[in-house]
């Protein structure tokens, strides 16, 4: 009996595809807003962290508690920053847009008016 033959076949790539936000999870832009208002709130209200009871919590050493808490504020202030400088951004562009829409109805008023 002749040995079996097989016919070379054709190696598909298929790029993964993105799977879709469920409705039940929360986007990353939704969850750094929440993030942001939480810290927001933390800060205003001049609450102070119990460093002792959270390095019970997550069953670490107090000094290491400390120092998460801190790598932690560090990040939630340039967040702050951050969303500040892109609201800031934001306003500056509409405030030149609306100031060149005014420009161009000053210049608008001054053509219509100087055909006297």
């Amino acid at each position: 009996m002749a040995p079996k033959t097989s016919t070379p076949t054709k190696v598909v790539k298929r790029t993964p595809k993105k799977t879709p936000t469920k409705p039940g999870q929360i986007r990353d832009t939704e969850m750094k807003k929440n993030l942001l208002l939480l810290w927001v709130v933390f800060k205003t209200s001049g609450a102070h962290v119990n460093l002792a009871a959270l390095s019970e919590h997550f069953n670490i050493k107090p000094n290491a508690a400390q120092m998460r808490f801190t790598r932690l504020k560090k990040k939630l202030e340039e967040m702050e920053v951050a969303e500040a400088e892109e609201a800031g951004d934001a306003q500056a562009t509409a405030a030149n847009d609306a100031d060149a829409d005014s420009d161009e109805g000053a210049d608008a008023k001054l053509d219509s008016g100087d055909s006297a």
